[in-house]
């Protein structure tokens, strides 16, 4: 049986690269889980709506605060520079975001009072309102949304990697991988030890 071991905060030049490497990519498995559910069975939509609406403005919310920065450095809009179908793609998904989830009343929600009458010079005999609150997309803009998504995700995993690799050497020696480092930590402590008041 292996010695449980303590943790420790590390103290690196890396960490904080490391911290935000690691949480762009949490944001984008989010986003990416987010849109596979919503890809997958059309009953879905049918008999979950405001499941399909919650996973979808959580994908948009997720994928989005990637490319923001506050306490941490974003990624670039750039990323997709050579990659021009997919920076619309990546644009039409900030727009969606900007206009439909962040600011009341966009392009995504329609309301409209209507009557009810015999025709259109008839007095009214009934008044309803038709409100339309879009909380999803079809599914080839589902699967548009998820290439560019995969293409981020790819881009910031081995952006990990590359400085991870760095650390582990540094930190654990010669021959460590970020891989093996991360192994090696998991065998070695708990959950309770990392989650818990351990430190």
């Amino acid at each position: 049986m292996a010695t449980r071991l303590r943790v420790f905060l590390l103290d690196h030049p890396a960490r904080g690269e490391i911290e935000r490497l690691w949480s762009l990519v949490g944001d984008l498995e989010r986003t990416k889980t987010a849109v596979q559910l919503l890809i997958g069975p059309p009953e879905l939509f049918r008999v979950a709506g405001m499941f399909a609406g919650a996973l979808y403005t959580q994908a948009l919310v997720s994928y989005v605060r990637c490319f923001a920065s506050g306490r941490r450095k974003g990624l670039d809009r750039n990323l997709f520079d050579d990659r021009p179908d997919l920076q619309k793609i990546h644009d039409d998904v900030k727009a969606i975001r900007d206009r439909h989830v962040s600011h009341p009343v966009g392009d995504y929600e329609r309301c409209t009072m209507l009557i009810a009458a015999k025709d259109e010079d008839s007095a009214a005999k009934g008044i309803g309102v038709h409100h339309l609150f879009f909380s999803g997309a079809g599914a080839k803009d589902l699967k548009a949304f998820l290439k560019v998504v995969s293409f981020a995700h790819k881009y910031v995993s081995s952006e990990l990697t590359r400085v991870g690799d760095t650390v582990a050497k540094d930190v654990i020696g010669k021959g460590a991988t970020w891989s093996s480092a991360q192994k090696q930590f998991w065998k070695s402590v708990s959950g309770e030890d990392v989650y818990g008041p351990g430190w």
